[in-house]
């Protein structure tokens, strides 16, 4: 399936659905920032792929769940607020996502890449979850989407993956 404008739209019951069940999918987080003014930062949300019905609710789930460690929210996510979600973040917010496909093996060597430079620092602060040098993915990527990639701030990117025992989102 690809994600798209459109897609999110049609199916904004599945979207609204999936924020409604994100703490149920037990999602994995890793996130990680060396502390220095414009230093990198990256973040990485993973589940396993029977936790998920497609594409649309991995997508959904995941960015939901960096959204409300971003805003580090404190209430509980009911019907109300999901529409509020959709509607102002997924819809409005997030309407500059352009959603293209990229070659597995780019993103793969992107993904680890970015991680062995974070991880090899000394000054690294984990603001959820633990990794160690010795970081990998939970099987090879087939099938992978760029949600946005923004030239400015040195390349800023998110990336919606499939590997063959997981789903991941990776930001950077």
């Amino acid at each position: 399936m690809n994600i798209s404008q459109k897609v999110i739209k049609e199916r904004k019951r599945e979207v609204i659905e999936a924020i409604l069940d994100m703490k149920q999918k037990e999602v994995h987080r890793l996130r990680a920032r060396i502390p220095i003014e414009y230093a990198s930062e990256f973040c990485l949300y993973r589940a396993s792929k029977k936790k998920f019905h497609d594409e649309l609710d991995t997508y959904s789930t995941l960015w939901v769940q960096m959204l409300d460690d971003d805003e580090e929210w404190t209430y509980k996510i009911g019907e109300e607020v999901a529409n509020g979600i959709y509607t102002y973040w997924i819809q409005n917010e997030k309407k500059d996502y352009t959603f293209q496909r990229l070659d597995v093996k780019e993103v793969e060597e992107y993904i680890l890449g970015g991680a062995a430079v974070m991880i090899k620092s000394e000054n690294i602060e984990y603001e959820y979850g633990r990794t160690s040098p010795s970081f990998r993915l939970n099987g090879a990527i087939i099938s992978s989407l760029e949600l946005r990639h923004v030239m400015s701030y040195a390349g800023y990117r998110e990336i919606l993956f499939e590997s063959e025992q997981e789903y991941g989102l990776f930001v950077e």
